[in-house]
């Protein structure tokens, strides 16, 4: 055993351990408040004690540029114009994430609300907080599970 293990330590020193290529994550540079600026947030539900809850949905791209969650009540600026929106949700080991091409107009203050969602899919939209139409009309997404250890007991 010794003889092998020394073996496979040498040639993975030797020839060196791949892994799969991946492409950077470009964060996004929001642009300076302006007339012609909109901004975006997000939506955090209240925790509930043996039930779901604490769940957060928000603008998580920009014409695929990653936006870190610091908090989902923080203001998002987006210039005016169409652009590639992403919203993400997020609650414990689940998670979803959305695509779309959106017409965002200057000066509009938009709020990511979470709809009635299951175990396995969420429902969001996005409205104007001021006019209340709707950016987005109701999405339905499936969410990932994360990576979940499930004891069973026989």
């Amino acid at each position: 055993m010794k003889k092998v293990l020394t073996s496979v330590l040498l040639a993975v020193t030797i020839a060196g351990c791949k892994s799969t290529p991946s492409k950077p994550i470009v964060l996004y540079t929001e642009p300076a408040v302006s007339e012609k600026t909109a901004t975006f947030v997000g939506e955090d539900s209240e925790a509930v004690i043996f039930g779901k809850g604490h769940e957060k949905i928000h603008i998580c791209k920009v014409n695929g540029e990653s936006i870190p969650l610091i908090d989902v009540d923080r203001k998002i600026l987006v210039e005016a114009g169409q652009h590639t929106l992403n919203v993400c949700y997020r609650e414990g080991g689940n998670s979803a994430e959305a695509s779309f091409v959106a017409n965002v107009a200057a000066g509009a203050q938009y709020k990511v609300k979470l709809g009635e969602h299951s175990w396995t899919k969420v429902n969001f939209s996005i409205a104007e907080q001021q006019t209340n139409s709707n950016l987005v009309e109701l999405v339905t997404v499936p969410k990932i599970a994360g990576n979940i250890t499930i004891l069973v007991f026989q």
